[in-house]
């Protein structure tokens, strides 16, 4: 017993005697010799064999390309100690892997703006830690894209309007789910279509909008101008008139009026008897039709002739001589 550790030498063994050494040899009796030394892990995240002692992640959220308006929210992430980590601490005296609670994943999220607003570069890094202290750290990028055109939320039914209304298209009112701007691409297309009157036609105007990113919509907005108006009589001479002379005529006659088209009147005349002897009733019925053929109301007026009869005669005086005829001048009016 060279040594005196009260081993016989022939019973020596030289060797690694540290459990959390890589060459430990659990039969040595002796320490390593100078030209074989126990030898450790290349560094404090790896064990002998080279397997990580980080703790790991169970779930990885991807990297992935969503629209602006489908951005998910951070998942769950679940991580543990590394296997190789908690069978590596476990050569020494204690372990906190042991009474070591379940890892807490820390999420720190930063956002870099795109080229327009409605687009981003979403960075997620989670960073998991055990109890000794060894840290992983996973990240995922979120590419947003806006590819959503801007919302349109006017009635876009066809709008109908009478001929006396006004022709005017509501205002675009349009937003994007995106946010930003909304810009107006040239001058809207208005287009004006005739209808069987001049007082019907339909009116389209088409405009295009677009968010900041280029996403375009085409609105088209209608509106149909009907003309169900009838022409109204607008000024009404006496509709009850009495003349003494019927045929010299030049009685009023009404006047008519139509906002949205042309017209025309349409006149009947009739002849009745009136109370007095020669006398007669003369009624006029105007109807005025416009181009549409809205009828208006008949506007009627009766023209009743007056009469004061009398008569007269006159006569020269006769006389007869000696059984002679005369003659007499016989004068009658009335």
């Amino acid at each position: 017993d060279l040594d005196g550790d009260g081993i016989c030498n022939a019973l020596e063994v030289p060797g690694c005697d540290e459990p959390y050494a890589c060459n430990f040899n659990p039969a040595a009796t002796d320490p390593a010799p100078a030209d074989d030394p126990c030898t450790y892990p290349a560094n404090d995240n790896v064990d002998c064999d080279g397997n990580s002692l980080l703790p790991q992640f169970l779930t990885q959220p991807q990297n992935i390309t969503v629209s602006c308006t489908a951005i998910p929210a951070p998942p769950q992430v679940l991580a543990q100690p590394a296997p190789a980590a908690v069978a590596y601490q476990s050569l020494f005296p204690s372990s906190c892997y042991d009474t070591a609670p379940a890892i807490e994943p820390v999420l720190l999220e930063t956002e870099f703006p795109g080229s327009c607003p409605g687009e981003a570069t979403i960075e997620r890094l989670w960073t998991i830690t055990d109890c000794m202290g060894r840290s992983n750290t996973h990240m995922q990028v979120i590419n947003v894209v806006d590819n959503t055109p801007p919302e349109v939320f006017n009635d876009l039914a066809p709008i109908q309007l009478g001929c006396d209304d006004a022709v005017v298209f509501d205002p675009i009112d349009a937003e994007d789910a995106c946010g930003g701007e909304i810009l107006f691409l040239g001058t809207p297309d208005i287009v004006t279509t005739p209808g069987i009157c001049d007082g019907d036609f339909t009116r389209t105007k088409t405009t295009v909008i677009s968010d900041q990113c280029g996403n375009e919509t085409t609105i088209i907005q209608t509106l149909v101008v009907e003309d169900n108006v009838a022409p109204i009589w607008l000024s009404e001479p006496d509709q009850f008139v009495v003349t003494d002379d019927l045929d010299a005529g030049g009685f009023e006659i009404p006047v008519v009026q139509d906002d949205c088209s042309d017209f025309q009147i349409d006149l009947n005349v009739t002849y009745e008897e009136g109370a007095c002897p020669l006398a007669q009733v003369l009624t006029r019925t105007f109807v005025a039709t416009d181009e549409c053929g809205n009828v208006s109301t008949e506007w009627v007026q009766t023209i009743t002739e007056s009469t004061d009869l009398s008569a007269s005669v006159e006569f020269d005086a006769v006389s007869c001589h000696g059984g002679s005829d005369g003659s007499a001048t016989v004068t009658a009016e009335g």
